[in-house]
């Protein structure tokens, strides 16, 4: 909304101003879009933009661009040039930019884990988690959150739900929305697997019951997950009704964030 007030114009002179609009793709899911606007930035710091920015600026906008593309090359099963990516982005950008080093964290450790090396992901977590002074706050919670990921695809449900649970804890107490909805959506999934149905449809429900406090993806997931619960109750239109709100859902968001 803050960026509809400029022109787009003014916009895409300013590197900066583009990383906002390169994060509102990110928040939409749109990683299409997003990595043209990376484009667009890179394109900025290579020319003569980049030498009237202080060096720390630089740096900074350095690693988030890297991020995007660590996230980028993960998707594109690339997990190789991801893990490096993301272990430059850890060095470059300070500590103190915590959400962009939370993300450079979780990528480094799916990427770990996609290829082979989930041992070693864990220990990267958890070592980090432990150092953390504070266990009940953002930074730590978005420590741990990976670890429901790798749990899940290893096929480790306890350990899934033991993080979920804790995930969705640290979130409630600090009021951050989009963990909660995250910690809600595995403990959902994982019950779920373990044909606890009554329980599973609880966690699920927090999460489509809320779908302005939640990620795109953990939207969909959660919506999915819980059609399928329905499907195997005999609840076939609310079923029906569910796989149709994904894509209204979608839409919406959408329409609301860049309409």
């Amino acid at each position: 909304r803050w960026l509809r007030l400029l022109p787009e114009s003014v916009i895409q002179r300013y590197p900066g101003l583009l990383m906002v609009k390169a994060w509102v793709m990110e928040w939409l899911w749109r990683l299409d879009l997003q990595m043209h606007v990376v484009r667009q930035v890179e394109e900025l710091l290579n020319a003569d933009e980049a030498a009237s920015l202080p060096e720390a600026d630089l740096q900074i906008l350095h690693g988030q661009l890297l991020l995007m593309r660590a996230q980028e090359a993960y998707f594109n099963n690339q997990t190789t040039q991801a893990i490096d990516l993301c272990r430059r982005v850890l060095t470059l950008v300070p500590p103190t930019w915590k959400y962009v080093h939370t993300g450079a964290m979780l990528y480094l450790s799916f990427s770990l884990q996609s290829s082979g090396q989930a041992l070693e992901a864990e220990r990267f977590l958890l070592t980090e988690y432990d150092s953390c002074p504070e266990k009940m706050d953002a930074y730590a919670a978005r420590v741990i959150f990976p670890l429901c990921f790798n749990y899940f695809n290893s096929g480790q449900l306890a350990q899934t739900r033991k993080i979920a649970e804790l995930v969705h804890q640290t979130a409630d107490r600090i009021g951050l929305a989009v963990l909660k909805s995250w910690g809600n959506y595995y403990s959902g999934v994982v019950l779920y697997q373990w044909n606890e149905l009554e329980m599973a449809e609880k966690h699920l429900l927090r999460v489509v019951e809320n779908p302005y406090t939640a990620q795109i993806i953990s939207y969909r997931n959660a919506a999915a997950c819980l059609a399928l619960i329905h499907q195997s109750q005999g609840r076939s239109t609310e079923a029906w009704q569910l796989v149709e709100s994904i894509s209204h859902e979608t839409i919406r968001q959408t329409l609301k964030k860049t309409g």
